[in-house]
């Protein structure tokens, strides 16, 4: 047979630790959600503008935000990657796109491309349904694009 034995939370833990298990008081717990939504709710909005432009689309389309990935396969560059959401209409479906910048061999030239696509989604994909036409013809500009010094410098990087 086995043999099972009950301990109490103290004998295990000791007195200090035998608490964490418990739970918090409701007044507590509702007032830490409140922060935390209200907190969400500020990133959110933070999120709906770059510079001048305002992310008009539904509360339910999120706006668009990008990041630097290193690319370690061509040695040690990086590219902006930008996560672009657009509404499906015929399935009321949000649909994610993400469109690569070029390679670049600094995380500054990446960021600007980052800043470059970001701008012309926040203009112009905001109705779009997936074609996207203006940004990937952007996304393929930006190829041929050298940045100069005093383009790597300020917000935008």
């Amino acid at each position: 047979g086995s043999a099972s034995s009950k301990f109490k939370a103290t004998q295990v833990l000791g007195e200090s630790a035998a608490g964490i298990f418990s739970a918090a008081p409701p007044e507590y717990v509702q007032r830490e959600n409140h922060e935390q939504e209200l907190e969400a709710r500020e990133v959110e909005a933070r999120a709906r503008v770059f510079g001048e432009l305002l992310w008009r689309s539904r509360e339910s389309v999120p706006p668009p935000d990008f990041a630097i990935v290193a690319d370690e396969e061509f040695g040690a560059t990086f590219r902006a990657e930008l996560y672009v959401f657009v509404l499906k209409t015929q399935a009321d479906t949000l649909k994610e796109i993400r469109v690569w910048g070029p390679r670049r061999s600094t995380v500054q030239e990446a960021r600007k491309d980052g800043c470059e696509l970001k701008r012309v989604a926040f203009e112009t994909a905001q109705d779009d349904t997936g074609e996207l036409l203006e940004l990937r013809a952007r996304a393929k500009a930006l190829h041929a694009t050298e940045w100069a010094p005093a383009d790597l410098v300020g917000e935008e990087v």
